[in-house]
C-alpha cells in the first residue's frame, strides 16, 4: 500500500475508495442473485468479504494520509489469510463447477492483496486499481449472465418460481415425511387448515381425514389417497397423494387442486338429480293414473257401444213388433242373429260409413231421413257427430215413435248440428236417461253446448268447436 501513498494524492485515493464501494455493491448483487448453487455462492461471498475489507483499508489509508502517518503491516497478515482461504476454496469450487469466473476471481484477489506489493514493487498501485476495476467488471458480467441463465434455462430457481406461480398446491417429500420441495400455495393451505406450517408431510397428510367434511368420504376404489377438504374460506380443495421412485429413493407427491367450482356444479347436479327422481316418481304415478284412465275410457267406449247397439236394435224390434198389420219376421231374425256380432267392439271405421249405416238400419222400418250438410273433415270430430246422431235417432224412434227425422249440419267457425223428429211430443219434465246423458257427455268432451227443445217438435241443437279451437280450449 506504500505505492498508493507515494504516487497518488488524497483526491485520487478518495476515488479509489468510491471504486471499492462500487465493487462491494456489485459483488453483493451478484452473490445474492445465485440460487441453488451453494458452492459458487459461498465463494462469491468470500470475495465480497475481501472487497469489504479492502474498502475499510482504503478508508484507513485515506485517514492516515491526512495525518501524514501510515501504518499497514498490522492488517497485512489478515488480508493474506483471507486471500489464501479464497484461493483454496476457489480451487475446490472450480473442480466441482468448472466455471472460468472462479479462477479469474482467485487471480484478481491475489493481484489485489497488499502482500503482492512486495512482488510487484513500484507498479503495485497500478495493478491494485486495475484488479479492482476488473473485479467490478467480473461481478457485472457474472450478474448479467446469471440473470439470463435463470430466465432462459430450466434451473432449480426457475422450477421453484414456476411451482410458486401455480394455483395448485404442490409438495414433494421423502418416505419419512421430510419435505424436499413445496410451493407457496401448499404453504398457504397448510396455514389455513392446520394454523401453521408443517415440517413433516406425513403428519400433515394424517390430519386431512379429520378435516374432511361429512358430505364427502373416499370410496373403496379411491382408498385413503384422496380427500376433499373445505377451507375456512369456503373453498373446496382435492388432495391427492402418489408415490414414485427418484434416484433409487421412494418419494411421494401431494397435489392440492381447487375444485370449488366443480364441487358447486356437482352439488347442483345432485340437487337436480334428486328433483328428477322426485319428478320421476310423480310421473310414474301419473302414468299409472293415465293407464287407469285409459282402461276406464276403453270400458266407457265399450259401454257406449253396447248401449248404442242395443238401443238401436231394441228400437228396431219395438218398431217392427208394434206394426199390427204385418210383421217382417225375416228382418227380426236378421237383427237378432247379428246382435252378438255387432256387440263386439268394432274396428275403427270411417265416420261417413257409420253415418250411412245408421240411416240404412232404420230405412226398412219406414223411417225417413231428411239430411242437409256434410260431416266435418276432422275424423275425430266427425266420429263424435255420428255418435250423437246415432244416439238421437235411436231415442227418437224408440221413445218418440218418430217416422221423420231431420238432420242438419252447418259448418262455420263452429259445428252446429240440429236433429229434429216428428215423434210424440214430450209432456212434463224431460227424463235424462242413458241416451241424453251420453249425448251430453260427448258434447262436454268437445267443449260444446247442448240445447233441447220440446215444442213444437222435439229438437236437439248441438254446437261443437272446430278442431283447432277445441285444442286451444283444452290447453287453457
Amino acid at each position: 500500500m506504500i505505492g498508493l501513498y507515494r504516487y497518488f494524492d488524497q483526491n485520487i485515493l478518495l476515488f479509489f475508495l468510491f471504486l471499492s464501494l462500487m465493487a462491494v455493491l456489485m459483488q453483493a448483487f451478484y452473490a445474492s442473485s445465485i440460487v441453488f448453487r451453494r458452492l459458487r455462492k459461498s465463494f462469491e461471498f468470500l470475495i465480497l468479504l475481501y472487497l469489504a475489507a479492502v474498502s475499510v483499508l482504503l478508508r484507513h489509508v485515506n485517514a492516515e494520509l491526512s495525518a501524514s502517518m501510515l501504518v499497514l503491516w498490522e492488517y497485512e497478515h489478515w488480508f493474506s489469510l483471507l486471500a489464501f482461504v479464497i484461493s483454496i476454496w476457489g480451487i475446490f469450487v472450480y473442480v466441482k463447477t468448472r466455471r472460468l469466473m472462479v479462477p479469474a476471481g482467485i487471480g484478481l484477489v491475489l493481484l489485489n492483496m497488499p502482500a503482492s506489493e512486495r512482488v510487484i514493487g513500484r507498479f503495485y498501485g497500478f495493478y491494485f486499481v486495475l484488479s479492482l476495476a476488473l473485479l467490478i467488471l467480473r461481478a457485472g458480467i457474472s450478474y448479467y449472465a446469471e440473470r439470463q441463465r435463470q430466465e432462459t434455462e430450466i434451473t432449480e430457481y426457475s422450477v421453484k418460481e414456476a411451482l410458486d406461480a401455480q394455483h395448485s398446491g404442490i409438495l414433494f417429500a421423502e418416505k419419512n415425511g421430510n419435505i424436499r420441495l413445496i410451493n407457496r400455495q401448499m404453504l398457504a393451505l397448510m396455514r389455513d387448515l392446520t394454523g401453521g406450517n408443517s415440517r413433516n408431510a406425513e403428519k400433515f397428510w394424517e390430519r386431512l381425514p379429520g378435516l374432511t367434511k361429512d358430505w364427502y368420504r373416499p370410496s373403496a376404489e379411491e382408498g385413503a389417497e384422496q380427500y376433499l377438504v373445505e377451507t375456512p374460506r369456503r373453498e373446496v380443495w382435492q388432495f391427492v397423494r402418489k408415490s414414485f421412485w427418484l434416484r433409487g429413493q421412494e418419494t411421494y407427491q401431494i397435489i392440492a387442486t381447487d375444485v370449488t367450482e366443480q364441487e358447486s356444479i356437482t352439488r347442483q347436479l345432485k340437487a337436480y338429480q334428486a328433483q328428477l327422481e322426485a319428478q320421476k316418481s310423480r310421473l310414474q304415478a301419473a302414468l299409472a293414473n293415465l293407464e287407469e284412465l285409459r282402461q276406464q275410457e276403453a270400458l266407457s267406449r265399450m259401454w257406449n257401444h253396447v248401449h248404442d247397439v242395443l238401443g238401436q236394435r231394441i228400437s228396431i224390434l219395438q218398431r217392427e213388433l208394434s206394426n199390427k198389420k204385418s210383421v217382417d219376421y225375416t228382418l227380426l231374425q236378421a237383427q237378432i242373429d247379428n246382435l252378438l256380432t255387432d256387440l263386439n267392439f268394432p274396428e275403427e271405421e270411417e265416420p261417413l260409413q257409420g253415418y250411412r249405416d245408421i240411416i240404412n238400419a232404420f230405412l226398412p222400418l219406414g223411417i225417413r231421413f231428411h239430411t242437409q250438410g256434410q260431416l266435418p273433415e276432422d275424423p275425430v270430430l266427425a266420429q263424435k257427430v255420428v255418435e250423437i246422431i246415432r244416439e238421437a235417432v235411436t231415442n227418437a224412434v224408440r221413445h218418440g215413435g218418430a217416422e221423420n227425422i231431420y238432420i242438419q249440419i252447418e259448418q262455420t267457425d263452429k259445428i252446429r248440428l240440429t236433429i229434429e223428429n216428428d215423434g210424440r211430443p214430450t209432456t212434463g219434465e224431460i227424463r235424462w236417461g242413458g241416451g241424453l246423458r251420453s249425448i251430453q257427455r260427448r258434447v262436454e268432451e268437445s267443449a260444446g253446448k247442448l240445447v233441447i227443445q220440446t215444442e213444437p217438435r222435439f229438437k236437439l241443437s248441438v254446437e261443437l268447436a272446430q278442431a283447432e279451437e277445441e285444442a286451444a280450449e283444452i290447453r287453457v
